[in-house]
């Protein structure tokens, strides 16, 4: 019977472990992979520069939350 509660509790402890660990990517451009332009509605122009920033954003039962900081989107060739 303890054998069987240790390895319960070992059993856990790992999977809590596995469970705890994430990470996001945040990009909307991976040369050769994927290329999610962000544009001007009705055209081709991709959103340029600084003035435009993008945020990632948890959604928890409609109430949105900032994770990370602004990102400004890139200029030149790079836009969008």
């Amino acid at each position: 019977m303890k054998s069987i509660l240790f390895a319960a509790i070992l059993l856990s402890v790992a999977m809590s472990n596995a469970f705890a660990q994430g990470q996001v990517f945040f990009v909307n451009r991976v040369p050769g992979v994927y290329d999610g332009k962000v544009i001007f509605t009705g055209t081709t122009i991709g959103v340029p520069g600084p003035d435009y920033k993008a945020q990632l954003m948890l959604d928890s039962a409609g109430v949105f939350t900032p994770i990370g900081p602004l990102v400004p989107f890139r200029t030149g060739i790079a836009a969008g």
